[in-house]
């Protein structure tokens, strides 16, 4: 965990971090507790492992970021974990489209991950 006095940032924000408090960023964090608690509430109940999943993924990728304004870390590793949560969101989303809707031609769905041509 870096100082946050001397950490910058990497984007613009509502909220400038607080240099009193345990917690750099206290209504964001408020705000992400809000969404992983309706998250949760729609995770328990969903009807279906695909809608779950994705929204387990959604919930794991809200308390990393509610971990990040609470306590600012360096920034590549924030942005590895940042990084690396949303792709794991994408592809519990694309894998839920894969199994709801049979009427897009596969092969197009690969083209657009791009791993066809």
């Amino acid at each position: 965990m870096s100082d946050i006095s001397s950490y910058v940032f990497p984007f613009t924000t509502c909220e400038r971090p607080t240099l009193s408090s345990w917690v750099a960023q206290p209504a964001s964090v408020v705000a992400n507790a809000v969404i992983i608690g309706i998250l949760g509430g729609m995770e328990i109940v969903a009807q279906t492992w695909a809608v779950k999943r994705v929204l387990l993924a959604l919930i794991v990728f809200e308390i990393v970021h509610l971990t990040s304004h609470a306590w600012h870390i360096s920034a590549p590793i924030q942005t590895m974990l940042i990084h690396v949560m949303a792709r794991v969101v994408a592809g519990m989303l694309w894998w839920a489209i894969w199994i709801f809707v049979p009427s897009i031609p596969r092969r197009a769905h690969i083209m657009a991950l791009g791993l066809l041509k």
